[in-house]
């Protein structure tokens, strides 16, 4: 088993155990929506799918602890390619842990943060984390409360910026 999508939510535990029962050939996960509270359950689950290249976790009603649970996940994936964290409602302090923990993940090449409490605070988390993975070549911030001093804190002359629409001449996105 290479992915797993459409996963029962309403009973996490066994959810657990088809991830944790796939783990070692997981390279796709796509989380269901409705998890809700019960997600914290799966994050000693996680650690386990080292081979995993795309987690889809958006849409899941993700909080500030959640943030930093996942935050000591991330370390260990060290394939993942691809994380959507978007449509949640972590802050940016809990997300700038998060970011951070990316450090490790060499391969990550897509990071999609859009239409979470993201505020200026975490953008130097986002541009460090950029210098150190070449790979990362976009970067999702759409939704955030960035004020207009933001343009100051980032270079939003780099390409990988998405979601920004006042800062960066000629993008739609926002």
């Amino acid at each position: 088993c290479r992915a797993l999508h459409n996963l029962p939510s309403k009973h996490v535990d066994l959810l657990g155990s088809i991830i944790a029962n796939n783990a070692s050939s997981l390279t796709q996960l796509q989380l269901p929506s409705c998890l809700g509270g019960g997600v914290n359950q799966l994050y000693p689950v996680l650690k386990h799918c080292h081979d995993l290249e795309n987690l889809d976790m958006s849409q899941m009603g993700l909080t500030d602890e959640d943030g930093i649970s996942l935050a000591r996940v991330l370390p260990g994936l060290v394939c993942l390619r691809e994380l959507n964290l978007s449509h949640n409602e972590i802050h940016s302090g809990a997300m700038t842990t998060l970011v951070q923990s990316l450090a490790h993940c060499s391969q990550l090449c897509s990071l999609n943060l859009g239409y979470n409490n993201l505020e200026d605070g975490v953008l130097p988390a986002i541009q460090e984390l950029h210098a150190e993975l070449p790979s990362l070549g976009t970067v999702v911030v759409s939704g955030g409360a960035f004020s207009l001093l933001a343009k100051e804190i980032v270079d939003v002359e780099a390409g990988y910026w998405s979601g920004l629409p006042d800062m960066i001449p000629g993008n739609s996105l926002g």
